[in-house]
């Protein structure tokens, strides 16, 4: 990693697009393609960098915590997080869609992250209930997740998808199945009318 003043030395054409840690290191850099292609405003590129800043900010004050008894420490800066993302998303030019949003990569989460980068974009997430993410209180923030206790080896509501889908294919297996009898059926009455029409026609 380097610091803003050694990337403005060796590369200035990436110095605005260049977003710091809170100890000044280049953390990484803005998609510029992207900034172009959604049209943003310099005005607008410059909010984009300081909300990345304050992200890493509220990482950073995360990892001090103990995921223990900071519980609600972390489940308030997560709540900062996510109306950070959805700042995030308007200067972007995107829709304001929580389902974009990677809860799971922030510090001190237990949620099953494999599973989670499997369902991103779409969903379902999974949240562990141990974990910060969970906010029993709030219904509408677990519309779109599969809560998942500590304990489960998988979410009943992730094994019952899982069965219909598996009851579904099962179902179109066996019509597939019936449709190559029906055809095969079809085809050898075809072959024993034509040869019987051309026995016929032989006597």
């Amino acid at each position: 990693m380097i610091t803003l003043k050694e990337l403005e030395k060796k590369y200035p054409e990436y110095v605005e697009y260049a977003v710091a840690d809170p100890e000044g290191m280049v953390a990484h850099l803005l998609n510029a393609n992207l900034v172009q292609k959604q049209s943003v405003s310099s005005e607008n590129l410059k909010k984009i960098i300081k909300l990345h800043q304050d992200r890493y900010e509220i990482f950073h004050l995360m990892n001090a915590m103990d995921p223990e008894t900071d519980k609600e420490e972390l489940q308030e800066c997560y709540k900062e997080l996510t109306e950070l993302e959805f700042n995030l998303q308007e200067l972007w030019g995107f829709e304001k869609d929580k389902m974009y949003h990677r809860f799971w990569n922030q510090p001190h989460c237990s949620c099953p992250s494999m599973d989670n980068d499997e369902s991103y974009p779409y969903g379902p997430y999974y949240i562990s209930k141990g974990c910060y993410h969970y906010l029993p209180d709030e219904k509408k923030e677990f519309e779109d997740f599969v809560i998942k206790n500590d304990t489960d080896e998988a979410p009943i509501e992730l094994l019952n998808a899982q069965n219909e889908v598996n009851t579904s294919n099962d179902n179109v297996k066996m019509l597939f199945l019936f449709v190559l009898t029906m055809a095969g059926v079809y085809t050898l009455i075809q072959g024993v009318t034509m040869l019987t029409n051309y026995t016929m026609g032989i006597k």
